[in-house]
């Protein structure tokens, strides 16, 4: 039996460098899923959602039969709208997301498959590396570039909330946690687990099982560092809030919002 997973992808066509604009960080995002270990009855769709009135990029990687492009129906400029477009078009069993300069390890589906046999949303940490740079530190984050589940929780929990612009995977997930899903968070396999060594020494994951205790899992695979690679993006959201202090406001106004709907800052 073939198993069907869709990889959503919101992307603005940026290229990895100025000088070289045919070089684009979403080449290497699809590369990255082109070259996962999988078996011969996995068959991966690649969806890439884009800007309203973006023009699909005709180059031989954009073109092969596995690769889809659609353009957000409104919102200009916001990745949960390019996401929202990408997702309604999604066939897949299986639906994960990648953000066009992430990329993900090898093995990153072979492991996701399997700890969804154990619950219903599956997350990664991951290494991240500054442009430029083969070095880096691990981010015990969420990163949305990590997620994996059936397409039928994307459904259940529903759509990238527009309004949001720099922290809408924080809402998506705390409606996810609302609904009491469980949730495992794949890790390096030299990560600490007891949950003593986890308070000293990852503190994020400690806090991720004890904001919900039964339902949240850290789960070690067998790899030696983390399953997604993030870019350091000098022109991603995060570096942009560091920069501007009107990005910086619009952050600590979605952050307000969140713990107002919550009751805490989701993740």
């Amino acid at each position: 039996m073939t198993i069907d997973v869709s990889v959503i992808i919101a992307s603005r066509l940026d290229p990895i460098r100025i000088e070289e604009p045919q070089r684009l960080w979403l080449d290497r995002a699809v590369e990255s899923i082109r070259s996962q270990t999988i078996a011969a009855d996995l068959h991966i769709e690649i969806i890439v959602g884009l800007d309203q009135g973006t023009a699909t990029p005709t180059t031989p990687l954009f073109t092969a039969e596995d690769i889809n492009f659609v353009n957000a129906a409104g919102a200009e400029g916001r990745q949960a709208a390019a996401l929202n477009a990408a997702a309604a078009k999604a066939q897949g069993e299986y639906l994960a997301l990648l953000e066009d300069d992430d990329a993900w390890q090898p093995r990153f589906l072979e492991h996701a498959l399997e700890a969804i046999k154990k619950c219903e949303f599956v997350s990664s940490n991951q290494l991240e590396i500054p442009p430029d740079s083969d070095t880096g530190h691990i981010n015990d984050f969420p990163t949305p570039s990590g997620w994996f589940m059936r397409r039928s929780l994307w459904d259940e929990v529903g759509e990238m909330d527009t309004s949001y612009r720099y922290h809408l995977d924080n809402e998506w997930l705390g409606r996810l946690s609302n609904q009491g899903n469980r949730r495992v968070h794949l890790v390096e396999r030299t990560a600490a687990t007891d949950i003593n060594e986890l308070k000293e020494k990852r503190p994020f994951l400690n806090s991720f099982v004890d904001a919900k205790p039964g339902f949240n899992y850290v789960v070690r695979h067998s790899g030696d560092s983390p399953l997604v690679l993030r870019t350091a993006n000098p022109l991603g959201g995060m570096s942009m809030i560091a920069a501007s202090p009107e990005a910086k406001a619009r952050s600590e106004s979605e952050q307000a919002r969140l713990i107002a709907l919550f009751g805490r800052f989701p993740y």
